[in-house]
């Protein structure tokens, strides 16, 4: 027959859940339901007989009671830990000396009063204590942890969407329209900055790029509002010498729905439903881009003395979730000083940077770096209006770059190579509008918006437009259909 410590460690190890590098652990809730008090009075009793011949050493059975509500209230975590390795009799030392689950995971220091404790246990500990992430941590993680990760599927170059249990993301569906009750699981992009295969070279340069990122999308979410079209930052964390981003999930991104239009049918069966969307889309950036340049003013009671840009505004930076457009990558963005007058490049797109990315002008912080952004959102929104108006032809955003391409202009780093830049192939961009306007006959909207396309594409960034005017602009241009339909409300009032 079968001790009660062994059934129970049958029915403990039936139940792991196993994470996507085959690892066991044990949530939380599953320590719960297998062991009950009085499964652990059971087991308790269990221990106390076969230690008969101790019990000088022991607490007799008349007290045991006291040790099932020290395991009940703060130790179960400890206690299944025990059953996992043969080892319950420890229980009653590590209650005596306070041992709980808030000590884990155990360290040989904190255990050094207890003799005999064998290595399985500190080996094992991390399947009851399997990594929790609260929403806004920022870890240092053991090579030895769990991760809980419990699928894993490759969407692009250092980036995965993961999946892990609601219980091990603490407060991250609260920003993701999810209720933890009702959702066993979460899934999250995780971005990797890998460090360690880095040429040495290069691993300063990543490891400022995610510093970079992750002070913006700190900034962000300290905040505590939010916008529903800036991808979230829920948690970051070390391991292993790289470096690691829980953000929003998407399921593709602007270049990805340029390159496979039958992507549209994501927004509505008509064309009207469609249009309404990708229209919809020029505010919803236009507002995200005018609320990461305005934090210092819509949170004045914070001690914010910086401004925030991204500088690398670019389709492939732009994911989409169902009919929600966000702005992503950060890991060129800056956190500036009001008084800082000269915008620190680095690096950027090349075929969507502004002129004055090559100029050795200086520029100031109004004109330059939020003003590079605008820039950057004036590109996008030439290649989403050619995407919108030549619904019909699969290849007009290509054919648009083909266009720049074959201008006369030369790349500036490369010469010989096809330059498909902006900055380089004004003339062509403008003609290029005209003729997606030539092609557009259902309403002024498209109209309206190349003119408001035009501002933003000034070579002086002084003469740009902010982002709050182009946000300000849509509003009047767009129908209060095309505003809704992105969730960011219907038409501020004034505008009419």
């Amino acid at each position: 027959m079968q001790s009660g410590g062994t059934v129970l460690k049958g029915v403990l190890t039936a139940s792991y859940t196993r994470s996507c590098t085959n690892r066991p652990f044990l949530l939380e809730s599953t320590i719960r339901a297998i062991l009950t008090a009085p499964n652990i009075r059971m087991q308790l009793l269990g221990i106390l007989k076969s230690f008969g011949r101790k019990l000088g050493e022991k607490p007799n059975l008349q007290s045991h009671e006291t040790y099932l509500d020290a395991i009940v209230g703060r130790a179960r975590k400890v206690f299944a830990l025990l059953v996992l390795c043969n080892q319950e009799p420890f229980i009653f030392d590590f209650v005596q000396t306070g041992i709980d689950d808030s000590r884990l995971p155990l360290t040989r220091s904190q255990t050094a009063s207890i003799p005999g404790i064998p290595d399985i246990v500190f080996e094992k500990q991390w399947e009851v204590q399997a990594q929790v992430f609260t929403r806004g941590c920022d870890l240092d993680l053991p090579s030895s942890v769990i991760l809980p990760f419990t699928s894993e599927d490759f969407l692009g170059k250092g980036v995965d969407r993961i999946t892990l249990p609601t219980e091990h993301a603490i407060n991250f569906g609260q920003s993701m329209d999810q209720n933890p009750s009702h959702q066993p699981s979460i899934v999250v992009a995780r971005k990797t900055i890998a460090t360690k295969e880095a040429a040495k070279s290069d691993q300063r340069s990543l490891q400022d790029a995610f510093q970079r990122e992750k002070s913006v999308l700190q900034r962000l979410l300290s905040l505590g509002t939010g916008h529903r079209h800036l991808v979230e930052l829920f948690a970051c964390y070390r391991l292993d010498s790289s470096y690691y981003l829980l953000l929003t999930c998407a399921d593709y991104d602007l270049e990805t729905l340029f390159r496979e239009p039958s992507r549209r049918l994501d927004f509505g069966l008509t064309s009207e439903q469609q249009c309404a969307t990708l229209y919809g889309c020029f505010y919803c950036l236009a507002s995200a881009l005018d609320y990461l340049h305005r934090l210092p003013v819509y949170h004045p009671g914070l001690d914010l003395d910086e401004i925030i840009y991204h500088h690398d505004l670019k389709p492939a930076n732009i994911l989409i979730r169902g009919n929600t457009f966000m702005i992503a990558d950060f890991g060129l963005s800056g956190l500036k000083q009001q008084d800082d007058t000269k915008t620190d490049w680095h690096g950027g797109t090349y075929s969507y940077s502004p002129p004055e990315y090559f100029s050795s002008a200086n520029i100031t912080l109004a004109s330059g770096g939020r003003k590079v952004d605008v820039w950057g959102l004036g590109c996008i929104f030439s290649e989403l209006l050619t995407f919108i108006v030549l619904e019909n032809v699969t290849n007009g955003v290509s054919n648009f770059k083909r266009m720049r391409e074959e201008g006369p202009s030369k790349h500036l780093f490369s010469p010989g190579a096809p330059d498909s830049s902006f900055h380089n192939n004004l003339p062509e961009v403008r003609s290029w509008l005209s003729t997606v306007l030539a092609e557009d006959d259902r309403s002024p909207i498209a109209t309206l918006v190349v003119e408001l396309i035009e501002e933003t594409l000034n070579i002086d960034p002084v003469k740009r437009p902010s982002a709050e005017v182009v946000s300000e602009r849509l509003t009047r241009i767009l129908s209060d259909d095309q505003l809704r339909i992105c969730g960011c409300g219907s038409r501020p009032a004034g505008t009419d």
